[in-house]
């Protein structure tokens, strides 16, 4: 589960170097904040539940968040948000939704255009 609640978290800085980056870090830092805040809840036993009750409640939080994590990181690597933006291929000259397999080196990937089927390095289209 940390693994991937962590991914969710990193996925969303990363699309904050393409979007905004101070959202993307404070919307990361916010689920972070969210997942954590229940554990520490039960252990100050805020409302006298008990730490039957927390611990129920923690566990449905937690899969709750896994939920979530997962959703969201779908979400980005389906080409709703995608970190690399649309692409434009050198050989074709169309744009694309860039595929989930490719070599990246920096701006640059090493992928293969969805129209001409070639393999080449693609950098993002201008708008």
């Amino acid at each position: 589960m940390t693994c991937l609640f962590h991914s969710a978290f990193v996925a969303m800085t990363l699309w904050g170097l393409r979007q905004r980056i101070v959202l993307g870090f404070l919307g990361a830092v916010l689920f972070h904040w969210i997942g954590n805040m229940p554990i520490f809840l039960m252990n100050w036993n805020v409302g006298n539940l008990g730490a039957g009750t927390w611990s129920i409640f923690v566990q449905c939080h937690l899969v709750l968040l896994l939920i979530a994590s997962a959703a969201l990181l779908l979400w980005l690597s389906q080409g709703v948000l995608t970190f690399y933006g649309r692409r434009a291929c050198p050989g074709c000259g169309s744009h694309y939704d860039p595929p989930l397999l490719a070599i990246n080196l920096g701006r640059s990937r090493y992928e293969r255009c969805p129209h001409c089927q070639k393999w080449h390095w693609s950098n993002p289209a201008k708008a």
